[in-house]
């Protein structure tokens, strides 16, 4: 059982589970991001997306959370090195934002600002960020399993 699972929590969708909604996240992302079909992500729900399809990898485990496990790697290491000085998982989730309001996004760059904010959030679970981590977790255990 992980920490983002509800125990005893009946599913609203049956169950899914978190290997079936890791599927249909990564689905949606690559298709929507790549829009030969029906519909097509706009930027702003495709970061939407790419936060859900991170927290269900880290949901899901193996194989699914290697990929959100790597990403949080990317994350700590990108913001605790350099010549910049000091920087921490938070001034990453901080610096995420800022890049989600200040830079035009194209579907597939939401999308990986999306998996990178989720991962950035994990990647400092003892501050403010756990509280849309653990929001969006509840939120598809309710709703998937």
């Amino acid at each position: 059982m992980n920490a983002f699972t509800l125990a005893g929590a009946q599913t609203a969708l049956g169950d899914v589970g978190g290997g079936g909604m890791a599927v249909i996240f990564t689905t949606v992302l690559i298709l929507g991001v790549k829009g030969k079909g029906k519909k097509r992500l706009a930027a702003v729900p495709a970061v939407v997306v790419g936060i859900f399809a991170g927290v269900e990898f880290d949901r899901a485990g193996d194989p699914w959370n290697t990929i959100s496990q790597s990403l949080r790697e990317v994350v700590v290491e990108t913001s605790s090195s350099g010549d910049l000085g000091a920087m921490g998982p938070g001034f990453a989730a901080l610096f995420l934002l800022a890049l989600f309001f200040y830079l035009k996004l194209s579907p597939a760059i939401g999308a990986i600002l999306g998996l990178l904010m989720s991962s950035a959030w994990g990647a400092a679970p003892e501050s403010f960020w756990r509280v849309p981590l653990k929001l969006v977790g509840t939120l598809l255990g309710i709703v998937g399993g």
